[in-house]
């Protein structure tokens, strides 16, 4: 690997210093910013130091302090172009650490680099970026500041770096904002270069509807969501009564109490009393040794096949998930205003639907399969009201419309759904006997769930329904070619 040429850092720590260092940045009219803070909590994490690059031979770090100055003097003017790695990160800490972010235009190189390249997943950051598109490594942070003493905090370990070892620490820090200048300019080219049919490049795709939606996403996940936590909480007893019980009946099966966290306990029950077939076997993890797999998939296969204690288990394991994922989990990342403050990205997917997490929003269960109403715990605060607002099966009606199908454009203006109509088409069933046997199943699954008695599924009923995955599978398969521009706009107004 070449050597390459990096500048030397200027320290700021006095209102002279930064005086000069605003004169340089209103020169260039743009400049990267990187922090270093005291963990990687959005909602009470902060700034302890941070850094900035105005031009590719110039670095500076800065106290805490400083960023009271770069408020006053910078944050507002829209004059200058701020880029960032991850840039609802800083944004984040940059706010708890009482600084407005910048009005100027911000680019995250995340997102970039996700244009790029959206299968390089994981690969986006800094570090991977550096490597990739400047031959460039960047050090780790442990390497950086070396060493960690019992019970000693982030913010305790960079102030130790900087007594021990002051030029390396303001090195390292202010290493992260020259490398993120540079890393923007070589994606940048590579967007530009990058043309559609119509000539347009992706860096134009990026400016007009990536770069403006990162700061909508900023702003969705400060603002929240508001989570009725007590209604939450009186779900508790009864999910946990339901709990105790499937318990008890799967102890009388064993003939005695069974640990259901124990895999080796629920390994005995299943093949050596009850004689269960085995389904797969374990991968045998470090010791190599592989046994019979009691997972997820071999519950429900068993319990397809009548299996009493898997059904139970089954039950137990649903109603657990329920229990600390959905419901204590919300009541967990609520803040003392009763908001969820989820992380949104938009570098994550594949196809380019937003990722959600800490907690993830996108999992919550949907109200049709879910008799507890976990959904209805999300509430607007007093004078809105909720919009759900989504592309009901864009893909599908894009298709039709460059197709000119007749077919497809038939079912469309009928009002039907496009995946029932597909299949009434291909199969011959009737529209509306596909729509009642799909209503028929979900009857039956809410009926299972409370335990009450249902109608089985008629063997046409089945594969009725069979025919209208059939013709998703079929309808999706039949599409290609990147779709960026129309899957990141739903699902934001619940952040009012």
């Amino acid at each position: 690997m070449p050597t390459q040429y990096v500048p030397p850092v200027t320290w700021v720590d006095s209102r002279e210093d930064m005086a000069l260092f605003i004169q340089h940045v209103r020169r260039t009219r743009e400049c990267a910013l990187d922090t270093e803070t005291t963990g990687l909590d959005r909602r009470s994490d902060n700034v302890v130091i941070w850094s900035a690059c105005p031009d590719i031979d110039s670095r500076y770090c800065f106290s805490r302090e400083m960023l009271e100055i770069f408020d006053e003097e910078l944050s507002q003017d829209l004059e200058i172009t701020w880029y960032f790695t991850n840039q609802t990160f800083d944004f984040n800490m940059m706010a708890n650490s009482g600084c407005r972010v910048p009005e100027g235009d911000c680019f995250c190189t995340l997102a970039m680099d996700w244009l790029v390249d959206e299968n390089r997943q994981g690969a986006h950051g800094l570090k991977e970026t550096a490597k990739d598109y400047l031959d460039f490594n960047m050090r780790p942070f442990k390497e950086a500041f070396r060493g960690k003493n019992r019970g000693e905090t982030i913010p305790e370990r960079i102030k130790r770096g900087l007594e021990e070892d002051f030029d390396g620490a303001i090195a390292y820090s202010s290493l992260d904002a020259w490398a993120t200048f540079r890393v923007f300019h070589a994606l940048r080219e590579r967007l530009q270069a990058e043309l559609n049919l119509d000539g347009e490049s992706l860096w134009d795709y990026f400016v007009e509807v990536e770069m403006p939606f990162t700061r909508v996403l900023y702003n969705c996940c400060r603002r929240g969501i508001m989570v009725d936590t007590g209604y939450l909480e009186d779900m508790i007893p009864t999910i946990d009564s339901e709990m105790l019980e499937i318990h008890k009946k799967i102890n009388k099966i064993n003939g005695a109490e069974l640990n259901l966290k124990s895999t080796p306990q629920l390994r005995k029950l299943l093949f050596d009393k009850l004689k269960l077939r085995v389904v797969k076997m374990t991968k045998g993890g470090e010791s190599g040794v592989r046994h019979p797999s009691t997972d997820e998939e071999c519950l429900n296969t068993w319990a397809g096949e009548g299996v009493e204690v898997a059904q139970l288990m089954v039950k137990y394991r649903e109603l657990g998930k329920i229990l600390g994922t959905y419901i204590k989990g919300l009541i967990k990342w609520a803040d003392r205003d009763l908001r969820v403050h989820p992380t949104l990205t938009q570098h994550v997917t594949v196809t380019g639907r937003l990722s959600s997490v800490d907690p993830n929003l996108q999992n919550i269960p949907r109200p049709d399969g879910d008799r507890f109403g976990i959904r209805s715990s999300f509430i607007p605060k007093g004078g809105h009201v909720f919009i759900v607002a989504d592309y009901e099966q864009l893909e599908m009606r894009l298709m039709a419309h460059y197709s000119q199908d007749k077919n497809m454009i038939g079912v469309i203006n009928r009002g039907w759904d496009i995946h029932t109509g597909t299949a009434s088409l291909m199969y011959g069933y009737d529209y509306d006997d596909i729509i009642a046997a799909i209503k028929h199943k979900k009857l039956n699954a809410r009926l299972q769930e409370e335990q009450l008695p249902f109608e089985p599924l008629a063997k046409l009923e089945e594969d009725m329904i069979f025919s209208r995955q059939a013709s998703k599978t079929i309808g999706f398969g039949q599409q290609t070619g990147r779709s960026k521009t129309c899957s990141k706009r739903g699902n934001l107004s619940a952040f009012n």
